[in-house]
């Protein structure tokens, strides 16, 4: 019985020591070893530098200056061996130690950016620094203004645009550069013909709007250039970059160039853009203390009666703070009853936090883009129509821009072709928003917690069409409707509204760039 149970231990043994040996065998032949190799280009060339890993993990290697490497690898792994400027390649070890490699070249070798006169260059061949953004960096926000797309698209380019939609201008500062004559804008340089790029200050006008003639950034060469029609735009940095065009490009120089047909035959491109405006931030307005000026500057009447004075209306005294001042350091609210500038008797409470919400309207943007492209056998042309339509948000006024944009190649021989371009750019303007802001666009303690625009909306112009005089006591042809006490800072209200409302001002802006170039 004993005999017999040895037999069986030793058969268990056996069989247990067999198992153990082919599991470490199948181990070591799947953990395989060391596989070598030769990494070359498509002329047999060395690659050195080129990156070797196992499929999936983080192990590889690089290649010696001879193209060689040495990796542990199973039979099971996969290599991938890439290379910038190469096509990857996937290879499955098995049961092979060694291999001979060749990777092909990309589509995409290197960066070739656009320098002077439409000369191609190199990237890493610049002695200068270079910043491109192809198209659909700049299109795929769907901005209505070419400038804004630009935010946070290149190191060094610092951007700033005033609160005037897609028709106000965009200042463009390229690493900081400055000038003694205070422009600091780059010179813009569209499919080979240099652009102004300053404030239309020649631009056709038509209406008046007195005091706030002028006020703002108008539209400049930079924002008249449709978003839609841009291939490539190259920013040239620093003196090196900007001296091939002399002094024109002391702040730097921004390359722009159209988009033209790719595919043969005709294509139709269409595109639409909806985009809404809303007024993000404004001031806060304190709601406990009402106008009036500090005590240090207060008369003995006001001082004796805690900051206000009384003042006479139609017969009838009646309290009020001093009320002819920009400043809300008066007295306390209290809610005793008070004469308000438009005749009525309310209390003394604040009669808004937000006065902006009246002075303010959600703007719309709407474009609309169609490019027709033809490639045949010796020519191609692009043409495209873009449409703007805004409804800003001051008030009242619109801007409408209409660009036409016409590009294309003709071979007349085997050596000699010639490219040609031109752009034309109309625009209409109505109220433009930079032009009518004045009464508040810096938001110097014009208004205060007192302020009232929506009766002033109804109170800024008389019955028979005249803005409303400062007073009762002022000459009028409706003296019942003048303002019962001076206004104060409200007059500045009364003739924002009065300019936005009753005299508006029109103005068109008509640009037409056009190159031909002849190439032998």
């Amino acid at each position: 019985m004993k005999s017999n149970r040895m037999n069986s231990w030793n058969t268990l043994k056996k069989v247990f020591f067999t198992l153990c040996f082919c599991m470490s065998t199948l181990s070591l032949f799947a953990q395989g070893g060391t596989v070598t190799g030769t990494v070359t280009d498509e002329t047999g060339g060395p690659l050195p530098g080129a990156n070797v890993i196992i499929k999936g993990t983080k192990t590889g290697v690089v290649t010696d200056a001879n193209g060689k490497f040495s990796i542990n690898a199973a039979s099971t792994d996969v290599l991938q061996v890439s290379s910038v400027g190469y096509t990857t390649q996937d290879i499955e070890v098995g049961d092979q130690r060694s291999f001979e490699v060749s990777l092909s070249e990309g589509q995409q070798i290197e960066e070739v950016v656009v320098t002077a006169l439409g000369v191609t260059r190199e990237a890493k061949a610049l002695g200068y620094s270079v910043s491109t953004i192809q198209s659909k960096e700049i299109t795929k926000v769907g901005t209505s203004n070419f400038g804004t797309a630009l935010y946070g698209k290149a190191a060094g380019v610092r951007v700033v645009s005033p609160p005037g939609g897609a028709a106000s201008g965009v200042s463009f500062t390229i690493r900081g550069l400055s000038s003694l004559n205070g422009n600091t804008q780059p010179l813009i340089v569209f499919n080979g013909v240099p652009i102004r790029s300053g404030n239309n200050e020649g631009e056709s006008m038509t209406g008046s709007f007195s005091s706030f003639r002028g006020n703002g950034i108008r539209s400049n060469g930079l924002v008249d250039i449709n978003p839609e029609d841009i291939e490539t735009l190259t920013i040239l940095k620093g003196a090196a970059a900007s001296a091939m065009y002399g002094s024109e490009g002391a702040n730097g120089v921004v390359l722009i160039t159209s988009k033209q047909a790719k595919q043969s035959g005709v294509t139709v491109d269409v595109n639409a853009t909806f985009e809404a405006n809303f007024v993000a931030y404004m001031p806060q307005i304190q709601s406990e203390y009402g106008p009036g000026l500090y005590s240090v500057s207060q008369g003995e009447v006001e001082l004796a009666v805690g900051g206000f004075r009384e003042v006479t209306y139609k017969g009838t005294n009646y309290q009020m703070p001093y009320y002819n001042t920009n400043v809300s350091f008066g007295p306390r609210y209290d809610g005793r009853p008070i004469l308000y500038f438009d005749g009525s008797v309310r209390p003394y409470e604040a009669q808004t936090t937000n006065p902006w919400h009246e002075l303010y309207e959600t703007g719309f943007d709407q474009i609309y883009n169609i490019a027709v492209n033809h490639i045949g056998d010796k020519s191609s042309t692009r043409f495209s129509y873009t449409t703007l339509l805004e409804k800003p948000n001051g008030l009242t006024g619109n801007y409408g821009k209409h660009n036409f944009n016409l590009i294309g190649n003709v071979k007349l021989s085997e050596r000699l072709s010639f490219d040609y371009s031109g752009n034309y750019i109309v625009q209409k303007f109505k109220n433009r928003v930079g032009a009518h802001t004045g009464a508040y666009d810096s938001f110097s303690n014009l208004f205060g917690s007192m302020t009232d625009i929506s009766t002033m909306k109804q109170r800024y112009k008389s019955s028979v069409g005249y803005k409303t005089p400062d007073s009762w006591a002022d000459r009028s042809l409706t003296p019942d409707e003048n303002f019962a006490i001076n206004p104060g800072p409200m007059r500045w209200v009364r003739d924002y509204l009065w300019g936005v409302y009753e005299n508006e001002n029109y103005e068109n802006s008509n640009r037409l760039i056009t190159s031909v170039a002849p190439k032998y």
